[in-house]
């Protein structure tokens, strides 16, 4: 089991990578889409774990998109146009292995959510669930 990116969700890779897959979403949702700027980004953006994915969570919408390391974020919810319809670069944390090793003693994947806590309030929680690391 693993903490999962864009790159290993089978409906990225079903539509050809990360790029593919938010371009054919975008083009699904609007119709008129511009073309992604792959090139060019504007603003960052924090990565966090939801449910034992890699993802982020739009600054300009309600929605949510798994994400991969050294790729921008561009959210096909609202079409990035609160920032020029412009991605954003995904700040990934220092710690991300041992954030990962300690969200993977839990048992139930759906419990594996990192929000920017500190990796002591982890494993906190893990031991307050009886769940530590190995």
């Amino acid at each position: 089991m693993q903490i999962r990116t864009a790159s290993q969700q089978k409906s990225v890779t079903k539509h050809g990578g990360y790029r593919r897959f938010t371009e054919n979403a975008l083009r699904l949702r609007w119709e008129t889409a511009r073309p992604i700027s792959w090139g060019a980004s504007r603003g960052t953006v924090q990565a966090e774990v939801i449910r034992s994915n890699w993802a982020v969570r739009c600054p300009h919408c309600a929605g949510a998109m798994f994400v991969e390391p050294g790729e921008p974020f561009f959210c096909p919810d609202c079409g990035m146009q609160a920032n020029d319809w412009l991605p954003m670069t995904v700040v990934w944390p220092e710690e991300r292995a041992t954030i990962e090793r300690v969200l993977l003693a839990r048992s139930d994947p759906l419990t594996r959510n990192w929000t920017r806590e500190s990796v002591a309030a982890l494993r906190a929680e893990n031991l307050a669930h009886g769940e530590a690391e190995e």
